[in-house]
């Protein structure tokens, strides 16, 4: 029996604007899916879909029509600076784990601050 690949989570925890958002994504991807989406320019609009479909898990955010939807349609929905601040603190959290506490990285749990996305 082999080692099977944890699929732990990362959630992203914002200060300023977003303060009290949390958004929740899956850290074990393929580095296939990783690639495509640190080349998102090809396709933007497929690529935030595609990130919405394939590695958000869920959040608790809103608009002013109401719960937004954790998947493709509901990163489409997002204003520019948040979405972007989502894909890149996720980006930043899978490809370097090591950033989060120490108490984070034990459980899989990573944060993010707006705008900088440093870990906390």
């Amino acid at each position: 029996m082999g080692f099977k690949i944890p699929d732990r989570e990362i959630v992203i925890v914002f200060e300023g604007d977003y303060e009290a958002a949390e958004v929740v994504c899956r850290s074990a991807v393929s580095m296939a899916t990783y690639l495509e989406f640190q080349n998102i320019e090809a396709d933007i609009e497929i690529g935030f879909r595609r990130f919405g479909d394939d590695v958000l898990i869920r959040w608790d955010l809103e608009d002013e029509a109401g719960e937004l939807p954790a998947n493709g349609d509901g990163m489409l929905r997002l204003p520019p600076d948040l979405a972007t601040a989502i894909l890149s603190g996720w980006s930043d959290q899978v490809s370097n784990p090591q950033k989060g506490s120490e108490q984070a990285s034990q459980n899989g749990s990573m944060s993010a601050a707006q705008p900088t996305l440093k870990a906390v």
